[in-house]
Parts: C-alpha cells; structure tokens; sequence
C-alpha cells in the first residue's frame, strides 16, 4: 500500500440521499479503525451534493468517486431494502476495473451472507454482526497476506462453498468511541433545522449514541434476531455519561447545535445512569432541548424529573397496541396499566410525549383495533404516530408469516414509505380482520397525526420564541418554518384537491 492510499472506504448508500440521520455504523467503524491507525474515509453522498437526481445517477456518480480515490478495500453498510441498489454498485465497480477488495456489513449482510457471497467474486467477505473488531482483523489480513479462517465474524465464498468463521462478540467497551469522527461527515447538511430529529419541534441539531442493544424481544424487531444469529453472551453497553456529555459540549460550541435526540433503543434502562446524565448536563448549563426514546417498564417519575431539569422536552414509547393479548403476541414485555402509568408520568413533569402504534399487527381482530383507539385516546399524548406493521426480514415476524420468502428483487418492498400506510405485499397482512389497512391508515392519520403535522411546529416556535431568539440560527429558523409551513399546507390542498377530482370521476 502506498502513502496515499487509503486502507477503506466506507460508503453510506445513495438510499439514503434525504436522510439526516447521522450514519452511526459506519461513523462507529471508522472511529474503530482512525483508533487502530487504519487510514479511512466515509463517503456520505446528500442531496446537497447533488440535488435532483435518480438513485440510478446517484449510484453512478458514487463509483464514479470511488475509482478516483485509491484504496485497498470498499465497505458497504446494507439494510434489506437497499440491497438491490448496493449489488449495483459492486457490479458496476468490478465492472469498471476496480480490483480491490469489497466488504459488505450490516443487517442483511448478516442475516443472508449467501446473497451477496457467489462464484461471480463481486464481494470478497461480509463482515457478520458488530463489525469494528472483525473489519479491523480484516484489513490487517489483507495487508499482510494472511488467512481469514480465524478472525471471527466473517463470511466469504471459497471452493463452490459459503464458510462463516466463528460468531464475533460484542464489544463490551465503547471508550474508543468517545468522540465520534465527525470531521469524515458534512455535518452542513446534518445540522439543517428540521422536524424530525424532536418530531415536530423544528430545530437544528443531532442524533446522539449512548448505548448499544436492547433487552427486550419485540418480534417486529431485528434487533434480538441479530443477537441470537450471532450467539452473543452480551446485550447492553453504555459509554460513560461524562463522555456523552463532553461530546454534547463539543457539538454545542463548535457547531452551534440548539438539540440533541438520543437515539438508543433503550437509554432509560438504568436509573442511576440517566440521573448522572442529567445532572451532568444541567452542571455544563449548555441549554439545550433534547428528546429520547424509552420502554413503559423502564421509565420512572425520578428519572423524568432529572431528565425534565436537564431540558428533556419529549420522550418517545414505543406502545404498539391497546390489546394486552396483541401485546403479549408481540412479546413487547408490556401492559396496559404500565403504559398509562408512563404518559401519566410526562404530564405530571410537562414533558411532551409520543405514542407510536402499530395497525396489522399479527392475529389483529377488529376488537384490538377498537382496543387500540381507546388506549390511544385514554392517553392523551402530546404526538401520535401510527403505521402499518410490515415483517422485516430478519424479525420473527419475517420468519414466522412471510411465505413464501421475499426473492433478492422483492426486497426494496420493505423500504417504501407506502409499505408503512397500506398492505404493498399479501404476504404483509398479518391482521386477522379483513379491514382495508390503506383507508384505515388514512383515517388514524387524519384522526391523530394531520393537526400535530402541521401546527405542532409552528405552536412550539410561538411559545418557545424566547430559546429561539437566543440562537445564532433565529433568522433561519424563521425564514425556513415559515416556507415549511407554506410547503406543508400546498401539499395537503393538492392532496385533497386530487382526492375529490379522482372522486368524480
């Protein structure tokens, strides 16, 4: 390898052009990798880059940056739905001359390694589960010319046969994660306000990581699946409070962030943990609002305090269903009365709270439906969210319902957003009821979701005005609500407009 040749490349896929939220996998990887010396770059194309344009041309113009660049090796993140467009890439690559080595990572990658190991030799390894330790191995071996066989967590395509080394485990300390590599991204773009980051609060700022896993076993989640497929002893890491902390401090100063969301599965899980978070933050005095997910079981009145007077404004539940059967179908690990006790909870300490159901949910009958309408009424939650259960690959639900399998060119299926509101697939309907899901959709969206959609933003600015007006972003935060107020309102005019003309018709 020469001086100016890097060791990886590591490629966010075109699929992701609109996404702002911060690639944590491959952030993770190359943060691994710039630890143990390893030369990388992450190639993170958006919209920004190049506005307009197909995902086709997106994927030619990320190959065309990648042959331009020298490098040793290119690795490629996959969710099941982009699997098709990452396959594209590769072939195209190899097609083009490249003839380095291709490394596929992530969750398809590692629930179905054979759909990307042949005999075409288009990709050379999958990295299998949590991958900064294997990768890492990896490109030593290739530097030196050494067997793979040992290094744990790894696929590749040998003699007309697929071989998978022995399960990697998890990673039990994330110290080498104590400042993300944030100088690999254009956080330009990551920082734009938006409404999705503290859902519908218009506010610039990032996703933070502060644990790794989830205890649970909901079975429309991938999550436990990965665990199990790779044997591992272990499920929960946390990095320290004081580091997350230090690392929040660090977006605040530098880039001027007025939030933050955390982003873990699970970061209420330890009552001491959070506490220490927060009075950590509130003794930085860096005045932020920042938002969190959270588990019924595992959210307490102490911890909301804290939380609340560390500038915690909304806590998301995943609720799923007003069924207690449905909810033991799912394995969520819930009950009625603990999810009623949890929004309780937000009230008393003013913390705005979020609702996310599930409609199609397996064995659903029409009384879970009206089970699930009384609940989310009974609640009264800041923001409701609902959307169509679809059976990802790689979830028991997956396993146990979608018959016959998805083929390698039905997979971008479960990625479309119309997969979410209405039944894209017969082999999607999980629901006993014969219900139409697309109509039912629509009226749970218009009964819970329209008026917080489009007014919620805009109420929060107004009665917030005052944390506005201190931001170095006010002038935009003004400019860009209102064109987002603007641009919300002309939509839905069209939409209903289109609605009553296909009516008369």
């Amino acid at each position: 390898m020469n001086n100016n040749e890097l060791d990886i490349i590591l490629v966010n896929p075109p699929t992701r052009l609109s996404s702002r939220n911060i690639p944590f996998s491959i952030l993770s990887l190359a943060a691994y990798l710039e630890d143990k010396g390893k030369k990388c770059e992450i190639l993170d194309v958006k919209y920004l880059n190049i506005p307009n344009v197909s995902l086709i041309e997106a994927e030619n113009y990320i190959v065309d940056k990648l042959l331009v660049k020298p490098t040793v090796s290119i690795g490629f993140t996959c969710l099941t739905a982009e699997f098709g467009c990452v396959y594209r890439m590769a072939q195209q690559l190899r097609a083009r001359g490249y003839k380095g080595f291709i490394i596929a990572g992530g969750h398809h990658p590692t629930f179905c390694p054979k759909d990307f190991l042949e005999e075409k030799n288009i990709f050379d390894y999958v990295v299998l589960g949590e991958g900064e330790q294997t990768l890492y191995e990896l490109l030593n071996a290739i530097e030196s010319k050494a067997e793979v066989d040992k290094i744990d967590g790894l696929a590749f395509y040998r003699d007309g046969e697929l071989h998978k080394t022995k399960p990697r485990q998890l990673l039990e300390n994330l110290d080498f994660f104590s400042l993300p590599p944030y100088h690999l991204l254009d956080l330009t773009y990551y920082l734009q306000p938006r409404t999705d980051l503290i859902r519908n609060i218009f506010i610039s700022g990032i996703g933070i990581q502060t644990t790794r896993g989830c205890p649970f076993n909901c079975t429309f989640c991938g999550n436990n699946s990965l665990v199990s497929a790779n044997s591992y002893t272990s499920r929960i890491r946390s990095r320290p409070a004081e580091v997350v902390v230090k690392e929040i401090a660090y977006l605040k100063n530098k880039f001027k962030i007025d939030g933050f969301s955390i982003e873990d599965d699970m970061f209420t899980l330890n009552d001491r943990r959070v506490i220490e978070f927060s009075n950590l933050l509130k003794d930085r005095d860096l005045r932020l609002v920042w938002g969190c997910q959270s588990h019924v079981n595992t959210f307490s009145e102490n911890m909301a305090k804290n939380m609340k007077e560390a500038g915690c404004i909304q806590v998301e539940f995943g609720v799923e269903s007003g069924s207690e059967r449905i909810l033991k179908e799912m394995k969520k690990g819930a009950t009625i009365k603990k999810i009623k006790q949890a929004f309780q909870i937000c009230k008393k300490y003013s913390l705005r709270s979020l609702a996310n159901f599930l409609i199609n949910t397996p064995t659903e009958q029409e009384e879970d439906l009206a089970a699930t309408f009384r609940l989310a009424n009974s609640i009264k939650a800041t923001k409701y969210s609902f959307a169509v259960t679809v059976p990802l690959l790689g979830t028991e639900l997956y396993d146990k319902y979608v018959i016959p399998r998805l083929k390698k060119d039905e997979y971008e299926i479960s990625g479309q957003r119309r997969s979410y509101q209405e039944i894209t697939d017969p082999r999607f309907k999980l629901a006993k009821h014969k219900k139409n899901m697309g109509l039912l959709y629509v009226k749970v969206r218009f009964r819970y979701m329209i008026l917080g959609e489009y007014l919620d933003s805009l109420y929060w600015f107004v009665t917030h005005h005052a944390f506005y007006r201190k931001s170095s972003r006010y002038k935009i935060y003004f400019r860009e609500l209102f064109l987002l107020q603007i641009n919300k309102t002309y939509g839905l005019l069209k939409r209903v407009i289109e609605r009553l003309l296909k009516r008369q018709r």
